[in-house]
């Protein structure tokens, strides 16, 4: 059996390690998997997930190899316990963090509407120009078109969001908010 655990270590480093390296070259967005099941079945079974089997595998090895070097009564049943054990709590602990991190994400354009940000690309009278927003942490550009459609706004104006549709917001510059608001 010694063989197998080596083998098992070997193969589950290979994995981690080749996962860390391949996903410090990955600048893209993407999605986890293992929390996008849609089920809440995948919730309380760990083994239905990739990463669970990763660990699983490495930690399988490690303590069959320790368990057979130390002469512990039965390797088999240690390592099968410890790969159970250790792949359940990084699975269990990687969903809750992806789910907590990923609430963020969920920001709809409508929880924008009433938002002060910052043009960045003029809006000119029946154009659309851009806007720089803070919202949740995270910095946004949105396409915005001026209220009054003949107005115009200037590069780094201060503007406030009034209005969405179709993913363009409607814009109110900081100098007339209230004589447009209140004429809304």
């Amino acid at each position: 059996m010694f063989p197998i655990y080596v083998g098992c270590l070997i193969a589950g480093i290979a994995i981690l390690l080749f996962s860390l390296i391949a996903g410090a070259a990955d600048h893209d967005i993407h999605v986890d998997h293992d929390t996008d099941m849609g089920h809440d079945i995948a919730a309380w079974l760990p083994f239905l997930s990739l990463r669970f089997w990763i660990y699983f595998l490495g930690a399988f090895g490690l303590a069959g190899v320790l368990g057979e070097l130390f002469r512990v009564g039965n390797p088999l049943a240690l390592a099968i316990i410890c790969g159970t054990i250790v792949g359940t709590l990084v699975t269990v602990i990687s969903r809750s963090l992806i789910k907590r991190g990923g609430n963020s994400s969920s920001t709809s354009f409508s929880d924008l509407v009433g938002q002060w940000g910052t043009v960045t690309v003029p809006i000119r009278p029946g154009q659309i120009g851009k806007v720089h927003i803070n919202f949740a942490g995270d910095t946004l550009e949105v396409q915005a078109k001026a209220l009054d459609s003949d107005r115009e706004i200037s590069l780094r104006e201060r503007v406030i969001l009034v209005a969405q549709h179709d993913q363009i917001f409607e814009v109110v510059s900081e100098g007339e908010t209230t004589t447009n608001l209140s004429n809304s």
